[in-house]
């Protein structure tokens, strides 16, 4: 929980503003990419003020040593503003109530990923939190002894970060028994940031978010309830009828070596994590080495491993604090039997609109893991196995089904994003009549690829050209194209791209800036695209005037794949 810098009297009387119903009040600031400030009040912000953290990959299933990208969007209303500064700027977020003058919580601070036009001088703009950062390769070969502060000296830099703790602070999130000062912990990088900062948080016992400054934090879940929630306060509850509660940790290595520690305490859930390098193999019996730190996050900390610690997964959708935090404890009030008593709730999922509700999600464990023994059915054990699963995506690409000469042609294209290094799959199938070689290539933000498919047709018989080129691309925007050199007829094409959280690439907003245009009696007609984006929203008006014609060579010096065409335009000449 937001901790008031300190200050209890403060605190004291944000929550009373809260709890009376105190009229709330937002603001903020977006700074955009040249340095300039545009400040975000009541004025200017419209209502759908909106964000999202959570600790658990999956928001039903407990664990830890995970990590999940925040994000915020805002409605605002904005006038001459170049709308191309503000993306890949940053955003700033404030709460505050009408009897707190001058006292505004820090909501978070997020780099905005994308500013979109949704009607005349309103745009909604959303932002990704610092954790999104992480997604960059380390690119350090070493091999040799890596100290847990160089490895985020590293990452700090790598991926312009900055942490909330220096590594005296994470010492003692460690406890006594291990020295992360000084002790050896690992013998090289691992692929991406990203990859190092979740390994030192499992090895900790921790989940990691960004905070309300951005900068990236190592957390201990709570085990004391910060806050109740009486039944007024709630809109809904619905709340397990299983109390969870974590009893044991299950660790496998890279070589597939398996150790459990557990308490031993019935009607409580393991939970596995796997191959860490900050966990590694000793010649001298390996088993008591794991055993060591396992039983140190199990038992050495009062955390939620603390076997008097349990809580009641669920969803509670609340009047809202946004004081609140993930990895809070809560107590639901009249929550579990008919409403006569108490229970605690872990808040893992935590989503916020202003002036209106507030969802708390706490994760536990499916109720089907449960492993029963015996006669009496009491049980022993329940593991809860994490697997992290990115949805696989396909874009198709425009394709021209043409005649095709000795010079190479493309005869599909198309514009797409990922959000972080990912392996791709162009994917095409050529239906194609001729004689002779044709030959196929694969062109990927302008650079051709090794790969250069061929067929041998003869006396015109149809024949079927169908290759899949598997790439490695880093995160961002990307385009592709497929060239067919040769003498051939195509008849049929089709071409996709399909990966891992890859989408089709959606319009920029541009403004008057980008475009040559004519006004004349409050219309206006585009004679040149002069912008840089490879696919243009066009304004619905420009330079005072509405957008109603499109010259047909406005594009022609550009390097466009697609063009978004407002519904006023009612003719291109």
């Amino acid at each position: 929980m937001y901790d008031f810098d300190g200050d209890k009297d403060l605190k004291k009387r944000f929550f009373e503003a809260i709890e009376n119903g105190d009229v709330q009040t937002i603001g903020g600031r977006i700074r955009r990419t040249d340095g300039e400030m545009i400040m975000l009040n009541e004025s200017n912000l419209i209502n759908n003020v909106y964000y999202d953290s959570q600790c658990t990959l999956d928001e039903n299933i407990f664990n830890f040593g995970e990590m999940y990208i925040g994000s915020a969007e805002i409605e605002v209303i904005l006038t001459n503003e170049n709308i191309n500064l503000i993306k890949g700027g940053e955003l700033r977020l404030y709460f505050g109530t009408e009897t707190i003058k001058n006292k505004w919580i820090p909501l978070g601070v997020w780099d905005i990923v994308s500013a979109e036009r949704e009607a005349g001088n309103i745009f909604k703009i959303k932002g990704y939190d610092h954790l999104n950062r992480l997604n960059v390769p380390v690119n350090i070969n070493l091999v040799g002894a890596v100290r847990m502060e160089f490895a985020m000296i590293q990452v700090a830099k790598i991926a312009k970060v900055e942490f909330a703790q220096n590594i005296e602070e994470i010492q003692e999130l460690a406890g006594d028994k291990i020295n992360v000062i000084n002790g050896v912990w690992a013998t090289h990088y691992l692929e991406t940031c990203w990859d190092e900062v979740r390994a030192i948080a499992q090895f900790l016992g921790c989940f990691v978010f960004a905070n309300r400054e951005g900068k990236i934090e190592f957390r201990k879940f709570s085990v004391s309830p910060a806050l109740k929630i009486p039944p007024e306060k709630r809109f809904s509850v619905k709340i397990s009828d299983y109390l969870y509660k974590a009893g044991g940790i299950s660790y496998t290595d890279q070589r597939g070596y398996t150790v459990t520690y557990t308490n031993n305490e019935q009607n409580s859930y393991i939970i596995g994590f796997s191959d860490n390098k900050y966990i590694w193999l000793t010649k001298e019996n390996p088993e008591e080495v794991y055993m060591q730190h396992l039983r140190r996050i199990v038992n050495d900390y009062n955390t939620i491993w603390n076997r008097f610690c349990k809580w009641s997964p669920g969803t509670v959708e609340y009047y809202g604090n946004p004081a609140l935090d993930v990895g809070d404890m809560v107590k639901i009030e009249d929550g579990v039997n008919d409403g006569n008593e108490d229970t605690n709730f872990l808040i893992t999922h935590i989503s916020w609109q202003f002036r209106g509700p507030q969802t708390l999600i706490s994760a536990g464990s499916p109720e089907t893991e449960t492993v029963s023994s015996g006669t009496s059915g009491s049980t022993v054990s329940s593991y809860t196995t994490i697997n992290s699963v990115n949805n696989i995506s396909v874009v198709e690409m425009k394709t021209y089904t043409e005649e095709v000469f000795g010079t190479e042609r493309f005869v599909a294209k198309t514009g797409f994003s990922n959000s972080q290094e990912t392996w791709i799959f162009a994917d095409c199938t050529l239906i194609l009549s001729g004689d002779g070689l044709v030959s196929a290539s694969v062109w990927i933000d302008g650079i051709a690829q090794t790969l250069r498919p061929k067929i041998t047709l003869h006396n015109g018989e149809n024949s079927t050209l169908h290759f899949t080129l598997p790439v490695n691309i880093s995160g961002g925007r990307h385009n592709i194209q497929i060239g067919v050199r040769g003498n051939a007829d195509i008849s049929d094409i089709q071409a996709f791209v399909w990966g891992q959280e890859v989408t089709e690439e959606t319009p920029e907003i541009t403004d008057d800036s980008d475009y040559i245009y004519i006004k004349n009696d409050g219309a206006t007609t585009v004679t040149s695209y002069i912008g840089k984006s490879v696919f243009p929203n066009i304004p619905d008006d420009l330079g005072g005037g509405k957008t109603v014609c499109i010259e047909k060579n406005s594009f022609s010096d550009s390097a466009i794949e697609k063009v978004y065409i407002p519904d006023g335009v009612t003719e291109i000449r």
